[in-house]
């Protein structure tokens, strides 16, 4: 079975990767409302307001259950709560 460390660096590996691909073209939704709650968790994301970035992403993926970038990002932010479980499953519906 592999360790949570292992996967959690398999999945910020995963993270890197889709953010040098999000530079280069569009966001996974044609969702306009998606696509907003994304860019207000960004913009939480970004100044460490996780709470915030946390409710904005899930309100993305609610609005688009199939949103790659938004599934990531909020793994990223279990990950930094330290809330492993939570990182896996978005991770993990992020494949679903």
């Amino acid at each position: 079975m592999i360790g949570l460390k292992k996967l959690a660096y398999v999945f910020s590996f995963s993270l890197i990767l889709c953010v040098s691909l999000l530079n280069a073209q569009e966001l996974s939704t044609s969702s306009k409302k998606a696509q907003k709650a994304y860019e207000a968790g960004e913009s939480a994301y970004r100044i460490n307001d996780l709470e915030s970035a946390e409710y904005f992403f899930k309100q993305a993926v609610e609005i688009d259950h199939e949103f790659f970038e938004a599934w990531i990002v909020l793994g990223e932010i279990y990950e930094e709560q330290k809330l492993d479980t939570n990182a896996i499953v978005a991770y993990q519906k992020r494949w679903i």
